[in-house]
Order: C-alpha cells, then sequence, then structure tokens
C-alpha cells in the first residue's frame, strides 16, 4: 500500500510553506526525510497527517494512501491508517496499560482477554514488555524519556496502521536508547511504511531504505540510501555528505 503525493503544496495564509511536492513512500521500507533546519520536513509530517490544518494550513494536490483519497477521509480514519510519533515522547496521564488500551477500544471491539494480549503484543515489539511487565498499572509518566518514546511507538501500533511517521524520535534520547528506537524500526518496517525526520545523517545511514533531501520546502532528492551515500544528485546532498 502505497502513499503518492501529487504536486502537493501547503500555505498558512499568503506564505507558501511546502512547494509541488510529488513522491511516493513505499511499504516495507523506511524512509528518512532529512534537510537542513526550516526545510519543512516537519511540515512534510504534519501535512500526511494533516495536522497542518489543524494549525491553520491549507493543503492542495493530491495525496493518496493505496487508491483512498487521503485529503477526503474523517481524520480519524486516517489516523488510524497513517500513525504518528511526534518529536517530544507523551504519555497520556494514565498507567502503562491504560496508554494502549485507550486506543484499542477507540478502534476495535475486543474481548479484556483479546486487549490484554495486544497490549502484551505490542509492548514485546517495542522491546518495553520486559522492562515494564512487573507492574502495568504504574503512571506512564514513571518511564524514561527512552521508554516513553517507545510507549509512544507501541501505542500508534495498537490503531495497526499502514505508515508510521515519525518526527526526530532519537533527538533527546542518549545512544544506548537511540540504537534501541533504531533497531525496533529495523524490526518492524516487514509490517509498516515508516517515515522519519532526522536531523542525524548517521542514522539515516544506519537504518533508512530510501533518503528524501529536502530544501525550501521542495523535494530536491529521493533515491536509495546506497545511491545517496555514494553519488548525490544535488550540491546540497554533496555538502551533507561531506560534513558527516
Amino acid at each position: 500500500m502505497k502513499l503518492t503525493l501529487e504536486n502537493i503544496t501547503v500555505a498558512f495564509g499568503k506564505k507558501m510553506v511546502l512547494h509541488e511536492i510529488s513522491t511516493v513512500f513505499s511499504p516495507q521500507k523506511i524512509t528518512a526525510v532529512i534537510g537542513q533546519s526550516g526545510c519543512g520536513k516537519t511540515t512534510l509530517l504534519r501535512t500526511i497527517n494533516r495536522t497542518v490544518e489543524e494549525e491553520g494550513g491549507r493543503i492542495s494536490g493530491k495525496l493518496e494512501l493505496a487508491a483512498a483519497d487521503v485529503l477526503r477521509m474523517p481524520t480519524e480514519t486516517l489516523r488510524k491508517q497513517i500513525g504518528m510519533v511526534f518529536q517530544q515522547p507523551i504519555a497520556f496521564p494514565f498507567s502503562i496499560e491504560k496508554n494502549l488500551s485507550y486506543v484499542l477500544n477507540y478502534h476495535f471491539k475486543l474481548s479484556k482477554a483479546e486487549r490484554k494480549a495486544r497490549i502484551t503484543q505490542y509492548l514485546t515489539a517495542t522491546n518495553l514488555f520486559n522492562e515494564v511487565n512487573s507492574d502495568l498499572t504504574v503512571s506512564a509518566n514513571q518511564l524514561s524519556g527512552g521508554q516513553k518514546q517507545r510507549l509512544a511507538i507501541a501505542r500508534a501500533l495498537c490503531a495497526e496502521p499502514d505508515f508510521l511517521l515519525l518526527d526526530e524520535p532519537c533527538s533527546a534520547l542518549d545512544m544506548e536508547n537511540t540504537l534501541a528506537i533504531e533497531q525496533l524500526l529495523l524490526q518492524i518496517k516487514q509490517a509498516y511504511g515508516i517515515v522519519i525526520v532526522t536531523h542525524n545523517l548517521a542514522q539515516a545511514k544506519r537504518i533508512a531504505d530510501d533518503i528524501v533531501l529536502m530544501d525550501s520546502g521542495r523535494i530536491i532528492e529521493h533515491t536509495g540510501k546506497k545511491q545517496f551515500f555514494s553519488r548525490p544528485a544535488t550540491e546540497l546532498g554533496r555538502k551533507f555528505i561531506q560534513y558527516m
């Protein structure tokens, strides 16, 4: 199930932020979106899940998930199919268990046993279960930053999305937790399309299948990782890898 953008433009009032973005994000791949600060990376993710509309942005163009028109979807449907994890890990002010059951109860009708099994499944998928299973009733706010970020990913996966969007998920984490998140994404990518915004070129080189390079609200390269890091097509791309 591909995510297709065709001539996507985003404006806030008279200010154009994204300019005629056309690209395709593929399933079972990690696509790293890179570029200088302010080039539109986060806006691109917020456009895909349409939070820019809630912030006053206006989207034009075509955005499709398979054959479905994302720009006409009810936002509830959209955000089930395209999950998003933000830069600062957000733990709902509930127990660890309720952070996940809240989403499961919202989207599905499950028995108590089914709900418990899925909570175990997604905490295990995010390598969190063995760390927290002694007491899932404790407040999620007691978790470390790395644990909260993995909980946020587990919570997004509870909705069974087709795509997972992540905005700088490791920017506030130490090396150990960063590597844990990266390993997690590599483990789950067979079941999802993953798009990650990152300033960390070494991270992009470690985990990405494809690289999207943005500049001034435009995509100027979208290519395979091997090609980008060996033969970037643009001057900006060459500067990026020169200063890795």
